[in-house]
């Protein structure tokens, strides 16, 4: 038979593994619930950082460069010109052109590319550009491009066409003619110097016979007038 003090012994052991058996549980449980709030608080962190590194600096006030703009035709006969040239790597670049505005995005390498549509006369542009984050650059210079559509002007005073020329003293034939200033004048293919006022001399050693003699003036912008004049030449 068992004692009373081995049933009081029982007893106590009992309640003692119930509130082992308690405390086990009420640990795991509060373990289980710190554990989600610790893993949630790290995943916030992470993300934070994550977005952090992802979305736009509000603290960027570095306005980026004034773009550069490379060489280009500033004379042209084309309803078309090219505009290129660089800038911040994926910032705007805006292009104001006789008052309106266009806008392309420099890739990667900071390249921007504007094709243009011009009028006749002068065209005036220029260039600004803005980052990410809003910040506006300085405005380049303003630039000008001419369209120009008219034929330079070609005027041969001497001498006449289908003209004689007689003598030796004469073989040396002395052309001269009114073009505008700043064109290229070729005579039969030789660059012939204009003057600040269009004017031009050139003396041609005539061959017995008919002579053919092609003059043409080109313009900056590319436009073209030739003429042709025959001198016959006897000794």
């Amino acid at each position: 038979m068992q004692t009373i003090g081995q049933f009081g012994m029982r007893q106590k052991n009992t309640k003692n593994s119930i509130i082992f058996v308690l405390l086990t549980t009420f640990v795991i449980i509060f373990l289980f619930f710190t554990g989600i709030k610790i893993l949630t608080y790290t995943i916030n962190i992470f993300t934070n950082l994550k977005s952090s590194n992802t979305s736009p600096n509000s603290s960027d006030t570095l306005p980026p460069k004034i773009p550069d703009v490379y060489s280009f035709n500033e004379y042209t006969n084309s309803q078309k010109i090219v505009i290129k040239g660089g800038a911040e790597p994926s910032s705007v670049v805006y292009l104001n052109l006789n008052g309106k505005v266009l806008n392309k995005v420099a890739d990667s390498d900071g390249i921007y590319i504007f094709d243009l549509t011009l009028k006749e006369g002068n065209n005036d542009f220029y260039l600004f550009s803005k980052d990410s984050s809003g910040n506006e650059s300085g405005k380049t210079k303003t630039y000008m491009v001419i369209q120009d559509l008219t034929k330079p002007l070609l005027q041969i005073d001497q001498p006449s066409n289908n003209s004689t020329i007689a003598g030796v003293k004469n073989k040396l034939l002395e052309i001269k003619g009114v073009s505008e200033s700043g064109v290229e004048l070729k005579i039969n293919d030789k660059f012939v110097n204009v003057n600040e006022n269009g004017a031009f001399i050139y003396k041609y050693d005539l061959n017995i016979g008919e002579n053919l003699i092609r003059l043409s003036a080109k313009d900056r912008a590319g436009n073209e007038t030739s003429k042709d004049l025959t001198v016959i030449y006897q000794e």
